[in-house]
């Protein structure tokens, strides 16, 4: 079975085959992509995993928005909003989203990050199958997309109520999710797993 995928669209079994770099395996019936060998695909979601990183601490610790209203102006934080729902008492809602927008896609980032370094260094263990399976188990949990529509439609409300500024913590989040997105899409899964197996040492 290991030899075998299954097409995503028609569930057909298909034996896998070693492809040069550049090409892409096709369904025989419904002609879905399977896999393809990407080019320096590691590299680049690499340097993008780290530019993410990099972006994390700014994009949840500085202000997003500066709102200006009858003569008071108020900062807010990714941490600072999680901070007011705890002090309102509302803990499952700050516990959830503290793990779906600053925990989850933290984490992931971390994982995903170890699983390319071992890859780049080809020296790979147990530990980073682990880590890359965590990486895809923590796929459904990781909802910055759904935060960034909350302070759009934040925005949207409060735009003819009070004066607002964007601040750099909103630019660093934007940048942040850009670079969550990209990896999401370019990561080629498939060949992830077949370095961790190609460079596997015990």
């Amino acid at each position: 079975m290991d030899t075998l995928t299954a097409c995503h669209e028609c569930d057909l079994l298909v034996p896998i085959q070693p492809l040069p770099l550049g090409c892409k395996a096709r369904c025989p019936r419904c002609g879905y992509t399977l896999y393809e060998n990407t080019p320096h695909n590691v590299e680049k979601n690499l340097a993008i995993c780290l530019s993410a990183i990099i972006l994390f601490i700014p994009a949840i610790s500085l202000p997003l928005l500066s709102m200006r209203m009858l003569g008071q102006s108020q900062h807010d934080t990714v941490l600072a909003g999680i901070y007011v729902l705890f002090t309102h008492d509302l803990w499952w809602t700050a516990l959830l989203i503290s793990f779906c927008s600053i925990i989850a896609p933290f984490v992931k980032l971390i994982l995903l990050t170890y699983v390319l370094i071992g890859i780049t260094r080809k020296k790979t263990r147990f530990r980073h199958f682990l880590a890359f399976r965590g990486y895809q188990k923590l796929d459904t949990w990781s909802m910055l997309e759904v935060y960034m529509l909350g302070i759009l439609v934040s925005m949207i409300k409060l735009l003819e109520l009070a004066e607002l500024h964007f601040g750099l913590g909103l630019a660093c989040f934007i940048g942040l999710l850009l670079a969550v997105i990209l990896v999401r899409v370019t990561l080629n899964k498939h060949q992830v797993w077949s370095l961790l197996e190609q460079y596997r040492v015990n």
